[in-house]
């Protein structure tokens, strides 16, 4: 059971490095909906991850889990979007937050997304996101199975 959560943390790993990797290639973000990204086999290349700091408390009985994601990321392009994988995933929307390394200004995304269809969460800001590096952090829940 606990080599099952420690790869599906590997898998959350990867794939919002993939998601994030593939979009800095198709272009600008800015003014884009975030509908755009919907049906894309890759992630923006906007944002690129530095770190992961992940938290997972399994419940073995229940069979869920709650987690907390911290990934450092580098803004390496212009955008006011933000799109990672989450394949499974419950996400609070409350929970979701940017904040910027440097100065401790922290940004709520005014639209978040989850499209359990491509499994992808969609972050999308009211302005341009700096180009810098920044801490986003949030809070979620799955259920432990064999996907």
């Amino acid at each position: 059971m606990i080599t099952r959560l420690v790869l599906a943390a590997a898998v959350v790993v990867a794939a919002s490095y993939a998601l994030l990797a593939h979009f800095y290639n198709r272009g600008k973000g800015k003014g884009r909906s975030a509908v755009w990204f919907k049906g894309s086999a890759r992630l923006p290349k906007f944002a690129l991850p530095i770190s992961y700091d992940i938290q997972l408390r399994p419940d073995l009985q229940t069979w869920i889990f709650e987690g907390k994601i911290v990934v450092a990321l580098n803004i390496v392009k212009e955008t006011s979007h933000l799109v990672l994988n989450a394949f499974d995933l419950d996400i609070s929307q409350d929970s979701v937050s940017l904040r910027m390394k440097d100065s401790n200004q922290v940004l709520l995304p005014v639209y978040v997304e989850l499209d359990k269809v491509d499994e992808i969460l969609m972050l999308s800001f009211e302005q341009s996101l700096p180009l810098t590096e920044v801490i986003l952090s949030m809070e979620f829940k799955g259920t432990l199975n064999d996907h």
